[in-house]
């Protein structure tokens, strides 16, 4: 088996987006584990909601068999259900508010190093501030029952695009998410964002201004592609297509970009190495097995063109 490494970061990938059919917390989950628990590659495996207890216990089994480093993302639990965690409404807002912590409380029992979530719907330019500030609202009383149940587990709010074909979420534009986590830390120091490169071409945002607003917020990188060209391609918007795929906007030489920046910031670390994780999903003919020996193929290059092996 074909294993590739960045020096500096435990490369991961996110399981519910390689195997799609697993998103809604059912399908092919124990398959997908034996897979990926046997790859070495993926350091990190970034899991979301598991709803058959047994089936939860067997793949936090073989996770922890294979010393695999868990993180847990509930974006899928808030996107399926069209939660919203700046919602006006302040019943929908608990609702949101509840099934994460929900999400924490799984975490908790994956053993998890962050429970990652994903901000509401953009309200437009007038409605911004006040979602903004509904959002920290929410996300404080998130970090305070975290810390009621794990002290340790990283809380991460994820930014997305802002685009009427894509997520269209309130976060958004890195310098806004910055804005929330600085609000959030004064009472919740754990709190941090990611970065996705996925997302970077949806929100206008270059890897280095992303990565340098974001300074000591950035907490955890995702690392993808998208298609923005042409909106008849299946991929168009946030999709998570395979790098260099057509209309797509990423591929080697990004990748080396963003790799390059992150390492300019501190956030890879040779000394400490730091979560970078892999979200790509298959579509059509495209299985999970091809996607991801593909994607290996990509950060192989990428790290040739870094020059490390």
């Amino acid at each position: 088996m074909t294993t590739v490494h960045i020096p500096g970061a435990k490369l991961g990938v996110v399981q519910f987006m390689a195997y799609p059919a697993t998103m809604k917390g059912e399908g092919p989950i124990l398959d997908s584990f034996r897979a990926l628990c046997a790859d070495p590659t993926w350091e990190v495996l970034e899991v979301t909601w598991v709803k058959d207890a047994h089936t939860r216990l067997e793949a936090i089994r073989m996770a922890a068999d294979a010393r695999k480093t868990i993180a847990y993302g509930a974006q899928p639990r808030l996107l399926s259900q069209k939660l919203d965690l700046n919602s006006a409404d302040p019943e929908a807002r608990a609702r949101a508010v509840a099934e994460i912590k929900a999400a924490i409380d799984e975490a908790v029992v994956w053993n998890a190093v962050g429970c990652a979530f994903l901000s509401g719907k953009d309200p437009g330019p007038e409605g911004r501030a006040d979602a903004r500030k509904r959002l920290v609202d929410s996300i404080n009383e998130i970090c305070a029952y975290a810390a009621t149940v794990d002290p340790d587990l990283r809380i991460v709010l994820e930014t997305f695009d802002r685009q009427p074909y894509g997520k269209n979420a309130l976060i958004g534009p890195t310098s806004e998410a910055v804005e929330v986590c600085r609000a959030v830390r004064q009472h919740h120091p754990q709190f941090g964002i990611m970065l996705d490169l996925s997302h970077l071409p949806l929100l206008e945002e270059t890897p280095d201004d992303a990565i340098s607003t974001a300074g000591d917020c950035l907490v955890h990188a995702h690392f993808g592609n998208c298609v923005m060209k042409n909106p008849k391609n299946p991929y168009y918007g946030d999709e998570h297509p395979t790098f260099g795929c057509r209309d797509g906007e990423n591929d080697v030489d990004q990748l080396v970009d963003y790799i390059q920046a992150l390492r300019q910031s501190g956030y890879l670390d040779l000394e400490s190495p730091r979560i970078l994780t892999l979200e790509v999903k298959p579509m059509g003919a495209e299985t999970p097995e091809g996607v991801l020996s593909h994607s290996k193929d990509v950060i192989r290059r990428a790290a040739e063109k870094l020059h490390v092996h």
